[in-house]
């Protein structure tokens, strides 16, 4: 009789469970302040592979961002109000210009 689908395999759960066990057995029983640089920088280079992805599986795209127009806004001085506390009441718009970049 087959296995319904999507159920996991007990013999391969068990045999993952066992390796994980002894990978964490040797892991904890190694003592690095022992080991020589060389032993160091060895561990180092077998374990990054499993930490940090390697450069040709990381994959560099460029997105491409389309110019948007720069808006610039004429003000001018609103007649009759020099002085007032909020000074940017006394201005208004009187045009508005828009600049395309041609890059």
């Amino acid at each position: 009789m087959a296995r319904p689908k999507g159920s996991t395999n007990k013999i391969t759960t068990e045999v993952k469970e066992q390796i994980q066990n002894l990978i964490d057995t040797v892991v904890n029983r190694i003592d690095v302040d022992e080991m020589t640089i060389d032993q160091k920088l060895k561990l180092l280079q077998l374990s990054l592979h499993y930490v940090l992805p390697k450069l040709r599986s990381t994959e560099m795209t460029e997105k491409k961002y389309e110019d948007e127009p720069i808006f610039i806004e004429v003000l001018e001085r609103r007649d009759g109000e020099q002085e007032a506390e909020n000074w940017e009441d006394n201005f208004e718009v009187t045009s508005r210009k828009k600049i395309v970049s041609n890059f």
